[in-house]
């Protein structure tokens, strides 16, 4: 059962990171033909650049990738930085997750999609992945 939750939890981010690579590439969705992606995805109403977009994309395909080798049996020093590297992606869904429920935050994206889905979707999914990583440590 740990090897299916970690294999799912991988390759839900890996997912993720390629629709964040598809943005930095010229990808629209979840925008409707030729609509502003940015008023769905971000606080704002600018894309934000290639360059920022193509960082969050290789961050979150990083972070798959240690979901995705934290069953694979690592020589110490490197267990601990495993483990910490794990912890550290565990808290930034937990955070990232937890971060869309405070209004503070998001108060320049009141009226735009971005505001709806971010309570509906966003933030929920975070949630459910750092919850994952959290049982799936559990299960190792």
């Amino acid at each position: 059962m740990g090897l299916t939750i970690t294999v799912t939890l991988a390759a839900l981010i890996g997912a993720i990171a390629l629709l964040h690579f598809s943005w930095a590439f010229g990808g629209d969705w979840p925008a409707p033909k030729g609509g502003n992606l940015a008023i769905y995805v971000t606080a704002g109403t600018r894309r934000p650049g290639r360059a920022i977009t193509l960082a969050v994309a290789t961050a979150i395909a990083v972070a798959g990738l240690v979901v995705a080798a934290s069953r694979a049996k690592v020589p110490a020093p490197w267990d601990m930085l495993a483990a910490g590297a794990y912890f550290v992606v565990t808290l930034v869904f937990f955070g990232r997750g937890v971060a869309g429920y405070f209004p503070a935050l998001w108060r320049r994206a009141e009226g735009l999609p971005f505001h709806r889905i971010n309570r509906v979707f966003y933030s929920p999914l975070c949630l459910v992945i750092g919850a994952g990583l959290a049982i799936n440590i559990l299960i190792l």
